[in-house]
């Protein structure tokens, strides 16, 4: 009696033999080369494949003819023409036919004697083919897409949570030199808990589980420092924070504003053109220019505030919509309030969203130009001092370049 366990087959995975059974169940529209090579390559982003595999892969998916055979997707390349199409040892690619069989992407139809080859009629026409059938990886498209956009969904969230984390610990910064300033009894056992938890906290991405629990740990400590600076305010009238002045008495002496010695007494301060040119402006600079702007200009020239959740409902937006945007370029609140007291706080809020703008547009089309978004939004607001740079003008060619794409794309 012949001993069938030493014939010498393969033997039978057990993807295999839950695939043999079942029906093909895919539409002419999919048995192209086109789609089979895409269905590959989102296969192996999801399951990560290293790249001997997707070569293998790749050349498996070239080599069909578009000739299917009852609806399935047979190749027959054999291990040397494989060889010399990836340039891998024959080794290495019945290795990697043996991993891509593992994934259950492909499914070996082996002969009598192993080979590899097509069987056809007179006719020309495929009646029989062994080698390798690629219709398993085909009926998983769905869930290879599926996985992509739950591995894209997961980096987005981690990437938020990561941003989360670094306002959190700015925050914290900021709340823990309020307290020193203050001279707040808490201050020196809040910062050893921020010491503390900085330790624990790398400067670069780490696994998502774990910045998920850092955050936590950082917004209970902001929580924490705020509402004792709040309650400890409270309870002095306010009187204790240095941004609040009670002595609303004109100041005795005189003061220079730009090298220009100014009067304590009201009545003597400059008016008019005068004012201007001795650097007297109140904060009302830029309000004109932001009336020229028309609401309209301003939505078509920043279509990136949509995407970050932001509206300009009215030319009162702005302001509110710079602010909100002003972390995401990383521009500093000194640096804000700076530009808010050389160009004032409208024109400083028009660049901060015309450089938001720029820069979305750089990561849009995959450009560096704005190296530093921060850097660039200085610049741009000393040249506004300085008289070099029209906001106005520079936001109606924005706009003008943002209707035209949009006329384009249509």
């Amino acid at each position: 009696m012949q001993n069938f366990s030493s014939v010498g087959a393969r033997t039978i995975s057990p993807k295999e033999f839950h695939t043999l059974g079942t029906s093909n169940g895919l539409t002419s529209n999919l048995l192209t080369r086109k789609n089979v090579v895409k269905v590959s390559r989102v296969a192996s982003s999801a399951l990560k494949l290293n790249p001997t595999l997707r070569t293998l892969l790749s050349e498996l998916c070239f080599a069909y003819g578009e000739q299917s055979l009852n609806g399935l997707v047979i190749v027959w390349p054999s291990n040397a023409h494989l060889a010399r199409r990836t340039g891998l040892s024959e080794r290495s690619i019945r290795y990697g036919i043996q991993r891509l069989t593992k994934f259950g992407l492909i499914l070996p139809r082996d002969s009598s004697n192993g080979k590899r080859f097509p069987v056809w009629d007179r006719k020309r026409q495929l009646v029989e083919a062994y080698g390798f059938d690629l219709s398993p990886m085909l009926r998983r498209s769905d869930e290879f897409q599926e996985e992509i956009e739950l591995e894209a969904e997961m980096e987005r969230l981690e990437k938020l949570n990561w941003q989360k984390l670094q306002c959190a610990r700015r925050d914290v910064s900021r709340g823990l030199e309020a307290m020193r300033t203050a001279n707040h009894p808490e201050y020196r056992d809040q910062l050893k808990g921020a010491e503390a938890l900085q330790e624990q906290t790398p400067k670069r991405k780490i696994e998502p589980q774990f910045v998920a629990a850092l955050l936590e740990q950082w917004e209970t400590l902001k929580s924490c420092i705020f509402s004792s600076l709040q309650s400890h305010f409270a309870a002095n009238g306010g009187t204790s924070c240095r941004h609040i002045e009670d002595n609303t008495e004109y100041p005795i002496g005189d003061c220079r504003v730009n090298g220009v010695r100014a009067s304590a007494n009201p009545s003597e301060f400059p008016k008019g053109g005068q004012a201007r040119k001795n650097g007297f402006e109140d904060d009302t600079r830029g309000e004109k220019s932001s009336d020229e702007l028309q609401l309209k200009t301003v939505q078509e020239a920043t279509p990136a505030l949509e995407e970050f959740g932001l509206e300009v409902l009215s030319l009162s937006d702005i302001r509110k919509n710079a602010i909100e945007a002003r972390p995401a370029l990383g521009v500093s609140s000194a640096a804000w309030a700076e530009a808010c007291c050389q160009i004032g706080s409208q024109q400083a809020a028009l660049l901060i969203l015309a450089v938001f703008q720029l820069h979305s547009d750089d990561i849009t089309e995959g450009e560096r130009r704005i190296m530093n978004p921060a850097g660039y939004w200085r610049a741009l607001s000393r040249m506004v001092a300085d008289g070099k740079y029209d906001v106005t003008a520079e936001f109606k060619k924005l706009a003008k370049r943002k209707r035209k794409e949009v006329r384009v794309s249509g």
